[in-house]
């Protein structure tokens, strides 16, 4: 593609130029063009050549931005030990440097990793500490995401007291900021926790919703599950 081209000869220009600040920076745009089009493995040659930099430099924050995300590449490839690994060194550098809004990306990025590994206290746990600190910013979308994340945990394990809870939160949090599509999502979790707790005609009123939301944005798979439901 011309971004890959683009961001290539960038590079090239800032290994000739010996401009390394300008470098890190065109590493760093190489490598997230290459995972946008699918080649992770490039991607992450390129974060790791902008991490060194980064080091290089004591850059705190880029060094934990760069480390979280060779972590959600390595989680995007199931290899969660190197994933965790990352995330943990970016989290670690995120409280020293006490980053907030990385702290809680990153207890994000460690809770999905603890959830596809089935380790579901551990990712509760994550979870549950990025909510605060995202209520503590004021972090819209990551306060929704993380209350929808819980409400699917808990449905996962049939707790779906503290799975309705969860979900109506953030639904609520979702609805007031007008993030469609993890309202659409909330929606659809609520239905199916109704539907577990034999409410079929509540569980039909919110999965309805659901795929009016869905349809509505075009999004196709989507309309399937809720149809299925």
């Amino acid at each position: 593609s011309k971004a890959m081209e683009y961001y290539k000869k960038a590079v090239e220009v800032g290994r000739e130029t010996g401009n390394k600040s300008r470098l890190l920076l065109y590493l760093r745009s190489y490598g997230l063009t290459c995972i946008y089009l699918g080649n992770i493995s490039k991607g992450i040659e390129n974060y790791n050549q902008a991490l060194e930099i980064a080091r290089e430099f004591d850059d705190k924050t880029r060094e934990s931005k760069l480390c979280r995300d060779i972590g959600y590449c390595y989680f995007v490839l199931s290899d969660f030990s190197k994933s965790l690994n990352y995330y943990n060194q970016a989290l670690k550098i995120a409280r020293e440097s006490a980053d907030t809004a990385l702290e809680g990306s990153c207890l994000n990025g460690i809770a999905n990793v603890y959830q596809s590994k089935d380790n579901y206290p551990e990712s509760i746990l994550c979870y549950e500490e990025a909510l605060k600190l995202a209520r503590r910013i004021g972090d819209n979308y990551t306060e929704a995401s993380c209350l929808h994340a819980l409400g699917s945990l808990f449905l996962k394990l049939g707790n779906y007291s503290k799975a309705l809870g969860n979900c109506l939160l953030g639904l609520q949090v979702s609805k007031k900021y007008g993030k469609k599509m993890l309202e659409a999502s909330c929606y659809l979790n609520i239905g199916v926790i109704y539907f577990s707790t034999g409410n079929d005609s509540k569980a039909l009123e919110y999965i309805k919703q659901a795929l009016k939301m869905y349809r509505a944005m075009g999004t196709k798979p989507w309309e399937g599950i809720c149809l299925h439901n």
